[in-house]
Parts: structure tokens; sequence; C-alpha cells
């Protein structure tokens, strides 16, 4: 299996949710390396959209770098955000009509779920440039809240970043397209 990763946002060029001196796109990379790993360790063969911080947050192209490489799977990696402070969960997006999409969003929903770390918002669908624009299954998730006390110690636990990074492996290399 080819998967391509996309770790949102892009850096200091847009840093994507941020809180305080976090922000989303160091989060995004850290879980990606992780789950690359995890990915490659099983066998898989991986490309990333980005491995550090780069200067073009374009959505477009990172669907066109999956298409072009003939990826089989694609999923963009994100944390979420809210004014609300208590807000807080894991939720997978794929694109309305996609069968694939759908299996790929709930097999990432249900492998994160069991890391038992955050609520569960459920797999939804969206016309997010990133799904709309590969010609593969493609899922965008949103790993927690970094707007939230319990995700957000989370997420910045590189201990937690491996486990995340462990279960998005196993929900990508157990999902039947």
């Amino acid at each position: 299996m080819f998967i391509c990763l996309d770790p949102g946002h892009s850096g200091p060029a847009e840093p994507g949710a941020c809180f305080h001196n976090l922000h989303e796109a160091d989060l995004t990379l850290a879980i990606a390396l992780q789950t690359a790993k995890e990915l490659r360790q099983r066998g898989a063969s991986v490309c990333l959209t980005r491995t550090q911080d780069i200067d073009d947050d374009g959505l477009t192209w990172r669907a066109a770098l999956a298409n072009e490489a003939g990826c089989d799977a694609f999923l963009s990696i994100h944390c979420n955000a809210a004014e609300d402070d208590t807000a807080r969960g894991i939720e997978s997006y794929y694109y309305p009509g996609s069968a694939p999409g759908l299996r790929m969003a709930g097999s990432v929903q249900n492998e994160l779920n069991g890391l038992l770390y955050s609520l569960d918002r459920g797999v939804k669908d969206a016309f997010f440039t990133v799904l709309a624009a590969t010609s593969m299954p493609a899922v965008l998730v949103e790993c927690g809240f970094i707007t939230q006390y319990q995700d957000r110690q989370i997420l910045c636990d590189p201990a937690w970043q491996k486990a995340i990074g462990q279960a998005l492996a196993r929900s990508l290399l157990n999902v039947s397209f």
C-alpha cells in the first residue's frame, strides 16, 4: 500500500490553529512523522506532503502530489480549535458520496477512539479541498482540540503522538478499499 500523509498547515507561513505558543502545524507534523514511521515498519510505502516547515500552505498541490505519485490513500492530519474551551474530541471527514472514503474515515475514527484519550465526535462528510481534489480514498482527521486542556496535554506528549501515529497506521492498513 502507498499512502500519502499530509501534516496539516505549514509552519510559520500558516501555523493553523494556535493556543498561546502552540501551533497546530507543529503537532500535525510530529504525529505524521510517527504515522509514517509505523507505516514503513509495517511494510507500507509513504510519501509526506512536508517533513518540515514550508512556505506554502496551498491545498490543491497537496492532493496533486498524492495523485501524481499514484497513492492508494490520502490522510490529512489536523488538530482542532474552538473559542469554547470545553470543546474536545476526535472527528474524521471524508468526501460526500465516497464509499471508500467513508470506510477509511470509520477505520481512522475507530482506531483513535480505541485509545480512549478524547471524545468521539464522529465521522462526517465535507467538501474540503484535500478531500475533493484527491483521486484516491481520502480522510481529514482532527485528532483533538488544542484549545481544550485534556486534549492539548495528549496532543503535546511525544508518547501520545506515537500512540496516535500507531493508531492511524493501523487504521489505514486495516481498511479495505
